[in-house]
């Protein structure tokens, strides 16, 4: 959708197909809270770990997260959602629940502890921002011990 609409709002970097899935799901009475989640299917063989970056900048994107009234004029002209539907999206907000720290125990099968998603949560940010912000030094290692 990108190239037609530029507001400086990224709420509709996105395809179509994800916010006409969206509004078919709210005009079947399916607009409860959604939870999207990284999933890997199999590990490749030898591998125990996968690592993912970026999280900084995802967590900045969901804080700011919001359909502008630009976005819904847009979204209007195009002829292909109800009004009740862009009213909801004129509302629609991140609730806010970081669910960083529980990475460590989903995709490194690490044990569920205090400790545990305290450090992982500490050590992804430290990694993110080595990546992302030239100078920001990350001396840490994490070292993950398992059969």
């Amino acid at each position: 959708m990108t190239g037609t609409h530029d507001n400086g709002s990224l709420a509709l970097m996105t395809d179509l197909y994800e916010l006409t899935m969206a509004a078919s799901y709210f005009d079947h009475g399916r607009n409860g809270r959604a939870t999207f989640s990284l999933f890997i299917r199999d590990y490749p063989p030898h591998r125990g770990y996968f690592v993912a970056a970026g999280l900084a900048d995802l967590v900045d994107y969901l804080e700011r997260f919001r359909f502008t009234s630009s976005d819904i004029d847009y979204l209007c002209r195009t002829g292909l959602f109800k009004d009740d539907f862009r009213d909801y999206l004129k509302e629609l907000v991140w609730d806010r629940v970081s669910r960083l720290e529980s990475m460590g125990t989903l995709y490194f099968s690490c044990q569920g502890s205090e400790y545990v998603r305290k450090a992982f949560r500490l050590w992804m940010i430290s990694a993110v921002a080595r990546i992302m912000v030239p100078g920001v030094q990350c001396d840490n290692v994490l070292i993950l011990e398992g059969e």
